[in-house]
Parts: C-alpha cells; sequence; structure tokens
C-alpha cells in the first residue's frame, strides 16, 4: 500500500503581494497602456496634457525611465534577490505599500495640480529610497558584497531623479536634462548588469542549459542502476502503460514541482528497501519482460552512440547492494553488446558472492564482464572487510572468485575519495583531500572504518596472501563520476551538479540544502578512468581494464605512466623508446614484478604531464606497502620528483609548492610548479622478502575548488566549512612484487 508523499498545502486566495514581479509586472503593464494612450492624445489629437508644471516631452522622458522601466526593474529584483540569495523580500503589506508608493507618483502629476506635484516628487523620491533599502537588506544578510553594484546604480538613479525634479522646479539648470540623460544611462547599465549576474541563474533555473566539456571524452559507460532499469522515465510517456502507475502520477503530476518528484522518488525507495537491507520491489515495476524490454533498448542506445576511433560507448550497468545502509555497490561492464543477459539487481541478491556467481555463469556461457566496487568510504567497512558476507574469514576460493570477477577498484568520485583518510594515515599531509562525512540520506556521520580504504585493502590483501596464498584485493583503480544527470561533470571550473535538478545551480548547490540529502557542499566533481589501449574500441579498452593497465584522476586530464623493473640500466622517460624497453624489462602499473635479481632494487621509470586547462604539477610520490614475515602491515610515502628548487628538509618533509589562487576571483596563475615531471627512481628500503606494492600519486598545484567557482559566480563567500582551494591529483594502479 502506497503512503501519501505530500501533505496538502492550503492554497492563497490572493497571492499578487506575494512575490515583487506580480504587482510591479501588472501595474507597469497597466500604466504603459494608459501613459501611451495619453502621449498618443497629445501627439496625434493635441490634447493638451493635464500637466502644467512640466512640459510633455518632459512628462513624457520621466515616465517611461523612471516610472515604467524601474517598475519592471524593481520587480525583476525583488524577485531576483530573494532566489539569489535565499533571503524572502519584501511582500505582503510592505509590498503594497511600496508599489503603492510608486502608483500614488504616477498618478498625482495628472492631476495638474502644483501641490500634488510636489508630493509626487517627494513619493516619486521615497519609492527609489525604499526600493533601493528593500534590496539592499538580503544582499547585506548573506554578505553579497559584490552585488553592491546593483545598490550603487540605484542610489544613483535615485540622485538623478532628484536633479530631474530640482530642474522642474528651477532650483538648478538644466536639471531636467541632466536627470533624465543621467537615467537613461544608468537602467542601461543596471539592465546589462542584471544581465550578466543574475540572467544566467534564470535561464538556468528556468528552462534547463546547454552543457560542454572544453575536451571530449574518448570513451564512456552510462551506468544506470539495475534496480527499476528506466521505469520512471516511461512514466513520463502517456502512452506507456507505466504512466498510469500509482507512482507516475505523484513523480509525473508533480509537474515542475522538483520537491514533489524527488520526494515520490525516495518515497518508492524507501518502500522497497527495507531497515534491515532486505527488499520488496513493487512487483509490477520488476517484471522479467518489462526488464528485457528496458535493458534491450538500453543496450541499443548505448551501440547507437559507439563510434570506434572516436567516441566509445561500453556497456555496463550498477548493482546498488546496500545492506543496512552499507554501500556494496558495483558497476558491472560487459567486453561487448552482443547476446547480453538481464542485469542481475540488488532484487536478485544483496550478497556480492551472488553477483560473482552470476557473473561466472556469463563469462562460462561465452561473455566476458568485470565488476568494479566504488564508494568504498561510504560502506561502514564491508568493503574491503577481511571476512565474507556471512562474517566468515575470507578463504582462498573467495579471494579466487573476487579477483576473477573484481579487477578494478574505485578510488574517487563525486562522493568522496577512498584511496585512505587522516585517522588511517596521520602522517600523510595529503589523506584529507576530498573527505565525505554525512551519509547519502539520513542525519548522523560515515563511519570511518580502515576497511573502506584502497590503500587499506592493499595492504591487507598482503597479509592475507600470506595465510592463504592468494590476494582478494589486488586491483587496479579507476576514477567513477556518480553523478545522476547523465553529465559528466568533472571540470571545477564548470560543475553542473550531481543529484537531479536540484543542484543544477550555484544557488542550488551552496545554498538550499534539505533535510535528508546529500550534501552539497561535500560532492565533489566526477572523478576519470584511464587507459593504456592500443586502440579507441569497446575490446581494446575493456582489455586495458581487465589486466589493470589503469589509472585514475580526480577530475583533471593527468596523464601518468609507470613501468617497474631490475634492468633498465641509464634508460629514463627522456629516451624516445623508454615506453618500448618499459614492457620489454619491466611491467606496466597493474602488473606484477619477477622475482628480484640478487643485489638489485626495483626501479620505477616514471612520468606525469599536466591535463590542458589544469594547474601545473606539485609533486609525484611513490607509495609503498608490504607485509612483514609476522604479517604486521606497513606503508610510507616518498616524494620522488617535484617542480622547483625545493628540498628535503630535515624531517624528511618537501615543503609546500606554494600558492597562486586569488579565492575572491576564483582564478589562479601556473606561475609555480611544472607542466612535466619524469625521473627513475629505485626503492631505497627494499627488501627482496618482503611482499610490496607501488603505486603513483601525482599532486598537482593548488586551485580553485567548484564551490569557489559558485561562490564567485553568486558574489558571496566560499562555505568557510570546506576548503576554497583543491589539489587535484592522479593515482595509478600498483605495481605488485611477490617473493
Amino acid at each position: 500500500m502506497q503512503q501519501p508523499i505530500l501533505n496538502p498545502q492550503p492554497v492563497k486566495k490572493f497571492a499578487l503581494f506575494e512575490l515583487g514581479f506580480r504587482p510591479f509586472f501588472l501595474l507597469a503593464s497597466l500604466f504603459s497602456i494608459i501613459a501611451t494612450s495619453i502621449w498618443m492624445a497629445n501627439y496625434t489629437f493635441g490634447w493638451i496634457l493635464p500637466v502644467s508644471t512640466i512640459t510633455p516631452f518632459a512628462w513624457h522622458g520621466h515616465e517611461m525611465v523612471f516610472g515604467y522601466s524601474l517598475a519592471i526593474i524593481a520587480g525583476f529584483l525583488l524577485t531576483a534577490v530573494r532566489n539569489w540569495t535565499g533571503v524572502q523580500t519584501i511582500q505582503n503589506l510592505p509590498l503594497l505599500l511600496l508599489s503603492s508608493t510608486w502608483l500614488l507618483a504616477r498618478i498625482l502629476p495628472l492631476l495638474d495640480s502644483p501641490v500634488l506635484f510636489v508630493w509626487a516628487a517627494f513619493l516619486d523620491t521615497l519609492f527609489l529610497v525604499g526600493l533601493t533599502l528593500a534590496v539592499l537588506y538580503p544582499i547585506i544578510k548573506v554578505k553579497q558584497w559584490r552585488q553592491l553594484l546593483i545598490i550603487a546604480l540605484l542610489v544613483l538613479l535615485t540622485i538623478a531623479n532628484v536633479f530631474y525634479y530640482l530642474g522642474v522646479f528651477r532650483i538648478v539648470n538644466q536639471g531636467v536634462s541632466w536627470g533624465l540623460f543621467s537615467g537613461v544611462y544608468l537602467i542601461m547599465a543596471l539592465i546589462f548588469t542584471l544581465a550578466r549576474r543574475v540572467m544566467p541563474f534564470f535561464i538556468e533555473r528556468g528552462v534547463g542549459y546547454q552543457v560542454q566539456l572544453k575536451l571530449p571524452l574518448d570513451f564512456m559507460v552510462v551506468s544506470d542502476h539495475s534496480e527499476y532499469l528506466g521505469v520512471l522515465v516511461r512514466m513520463f510517456d502517456p502512452n506507456d502503460p507505466l504512466s498510469k502507475h500509482p507512482m507516475a502520477e505523484q513523480v509525473v503530476g508533480s509537474g515542475n514541482d522538483i520537491e514533489a518528484s524527488t520526494k515520490a522518488f525516495y518515497g518508492l525507495v524507501s518502500q522497497t528497501i527495507q531497515a534491515d537491507g532486505s527488499t520488496k520491489p513493487d512487483p509490477s515495476l520488476n517484471t522479467p519482460e518489462l526488464k528485457r524490454t528496458i535493458w534491450d533498448e538500453y543496450v541499443k542506445i548505448t551501440d547507437d552512440f559507439n563510434e570506434p576511433g572516436k567516441f566509445t560507448t561500453l556497456v555496463g550497468y550498477e548493482w546498488s547492494s546496500q545492506p543496512n545502509m552499507s554501500n556494496q555497490h558495483r558497476n558491472v561492464i560487459f567486453r561487448s553488446s552482443e547476446n547480453l543477459p538481464v542485469p542481475f539487481s540488488y532484487f536478485d541478491s544483496q550478497k556480492a558472492e551472488d553477483l560473482w556467481a552470476w557473473m561466472d555463469k556469463q563469462r562460462n556461457e561465452g561473455l566476458e564482464l568485470l565488476a568494479i566496487p566504488h564508494n568504498g568510504n561510504l560502506s561502514n567497512g564491508t568493503m574491503f572487510a577481511t571476512t565474507d558476507s556471512d562474517g566468515k574469514p575470507i578463504s582462498r576460493a573467495y579471494a579466487e572468485t573476487r579477483m576473477r570477477n573484481e579487477r578494478l577498484t574505485e578510488i574517487i568520485q563525486t562522493k568522496g575519495q577512498s584511496e585512505t583518510h587522516p585517522l588511517m594515515s596521520p602522517n600523510d599531509e595529503f589523506a584529507g583531500f576530498e573527505i565525505w562525512t554525512k551519509p547519502v540520506a539520513g542525519p548522523g556521520a560515515v563511519k570511518v572504518v580502515e576497511t573502506n580504504y584502497v590503500r587499506n585493502a592493499f595492504r591487507n590483501g598482503l597479509a592475507i596472501k600470506q595465510k592463504i596464498g592468494i590476494n582478494p584485493f589486488k586491483y587496479g583503480v579507476v576514477g567513477g563520476a556518480d553523478i545522476h544527470t547523465s553529465i559528466v561533470s568533472h571540470e571545477e571550473y564548470q560543475h553542473t551538479g550531481e543529484h537531479n535538478l536540484k543542484s543544477g545551480t550555484p544557488h542550488q548547490r551552496l545554498l538550499e540544502q534539505l533535510p535528508n540529502e546529500p550534501s552539497k557542499i561535500e560532492q565533489g566533481t566526477a572523478g576519470l578512468s584511464n587507459v593504456w589501449a592500443e586502440e579507441n574500441t569497446r575490446e581494446a579498452i575493456w582489455d586495458a581494464m581487465h589486466r589493470k593497465e589503469t589509472w585514475a584522476t580526480s577530475g583533471s586530464r593527468i596523464t601518468v605512466r609507470v613501468f617497474a623493473g631490475f634492468e633498465f640500466g641509464d634508460m629514463t622517460p627522456a629516451n624516445t623508446d623508454w615506453v618500448k624497453l618499459g614492457y620489454e624489462k619491466g611491467v606496466p602499473m597493474g602488473g606484477d614484478l619477477p622475482s628480484a635479481i640478487d643485489g638489485l632494487a626495483p626501479s620505477l621509470m616514471i612520468a606525469a604531464l599536466k591535463g590542458p586547462n589544469s594547474g601545473n604539477l606539485d609533486r609525484i610520490q611513490v607509495i609503498k606497502g608490504w607485509v612483514d614475515v609476522d604479517g604486521n602491515t606497513h606503508d610510507k610515502i616518498y616524494d620522488v620528483v617535484w617542480s622547483g628548487e625545493r628540498r628535503i628538509d630535515i624531517d624528511g618533509k618537501l615543503p609546500a609548492v606554494g600558492n597562486s589562487v586569488n579565492i575572491a576571483d576564483a582564478s589562479y596563475t601556473n606561475t609555480i610548479g611544472s607542466s612535466e615531471l619524469q625521473t627513475v627512481w629505485t626503492d631505497p628500503d627494499f627488501d627482496p622478502s618482503v611482499a610490496a606494492f607501488y603505486y603513483l600519486r601525482v599532486i598537482e598545484i593548488p586551485t580553485p575548488r567548484w564551490s569557489t567557482y559558485d561562490a564567485k559566480s553568486l558574489g558571496i563567500d566560499p562555505p568557510k566549512d570546506f576548503p576554497a582551494t583543491i589539489q587535484e591529483r592522479a593515482w595509478s594502479s600498483p605495481i605488485w612484487y611477490t617473493p
């Protein structure tokens, strides 16, 4: 039985004075008709204007500038500033008084009385002062100091209006001309200012907006949730039977009410996923026939956009297991689109072991596929747990099955990074990057557990292998998006939100946080997955993913390459054939080093290139992890190459690269850092009897975070509880050494 989603709100019988544009747009429209009629009667038929105090031309000019135009601007500003700042502007009685003041200032001059004309001048000036104060209050309250230009223009318009009346009363010579001409130019300046600062917000909010990356992507997979895959979209088609579903009435019937649609969606989720993690799917939305039809449509769309060699679309979906609110999600990626089965969903099982068994079955029938865990940081310790789903210690069979099906793991995405945490790595100065603290839904805080994080999984995997002979966490790494808009919003300077239309504008992201919603300020831009593939085709990209020759970035287009080996000689990345030798004499990222050669430690040939439209590089680090003979795990971070003339200090730390960010302007300069870094590093602490892994972390110089770009566009300070700058980065897949 469905529960009601929305509480009916009483409909106000008279809402004219609820929003500023309503009375002013109405009065301006009526006044334009009346004033135009009066002017035509005067100009065409010689009808004498009933205003003896001023000339008809002066009256006409004043009413065009300070009457009609200012009414339109007043209505626009009183509505725009409300949405702009999140602070309610004047309404009801104050709005009635302000609009009445404007109206009386229009009527009194037409009564042809010198005394009433003085009152009209007073009320006209009072209106402008009142409008200025009404706009100023919310701007001051949220400290949008950049918007004081609008206040300055309103003050100057008030002064120009005063000069006009001083000229009418013959107190200031040329006052009428000065006032009118100044008013025209000030109105133009105000319109240009509003168009530059306010209009984009209304366009985006009202009619949507186009998004285009500065650089195209080479490949992409849209991995929608397998649970209720595509059914909500079908509800919007009146010819589809699903449009008659009770949920459709709440989702579609809400029209443009995003809040109502969102509540309806979460209502469906709450009815489906029980508190203990079990599920009760709606039978009518989960039939085999419906799933087959929608999945086939999904695959066809993916095929339609596949352009081998130019833009590759991979077929995949997301298995969204969430037992006891612990994230267990996996993205399942197929090598081809031929003869694909209906996706295995959370409704089929919430256990990863059952997903892997289903994948093994598909593999036995000739399909090739892999699963990628994501958001381990939100798993409450379950993603990289050292036990299986039943709480039993990991067995060899479990480890083999996991590694057969899960070759990669996600290390970064919009809901934070899963590499490590300051509590796990207190000596890692870069561990506090893009930390997620709030649950995806509901109150409380995320549990910070060792087995949430990839670096700990790498370490624990070595220890488990020491016991059972196989490493269950021998992953390569990729980046992810998890942005539920089908937009890869990975650019800090062009962030477009994460979840539905409620985060699609700077105002919504920074100033509209509703209860039980995902934290908007903590959400980052999308991460990116990168592969070293022979060609841009599904098969080549999937094969690179399968062999783990992958790296992840936090969103920038950093290029990373590394080879490890014992016999590189004098070869460095400066040589033109270093990649060829890397494959011949060593192994790439994701590979396994051969047994050590007596007396030699492994060397890593390392190169990184900054991405276009991104900051220069600060440094490259090697993160090494190992397990000792007692089964204890360790890690160490080495700064191996960096920009500038810095030196490692006495405490073993590399000084910071500096910071060129202008926070107020959301800008930076690439006057620090390097566009390219490369080196050959040899492990100074190598023990050939100890199993280890090595992965790279490439750090950029500080640049503005998306929230700082948004704050600039809104004219406010960046949120104080979150860093205003970000040091984008890349992570390579590890290279493993086994004695």
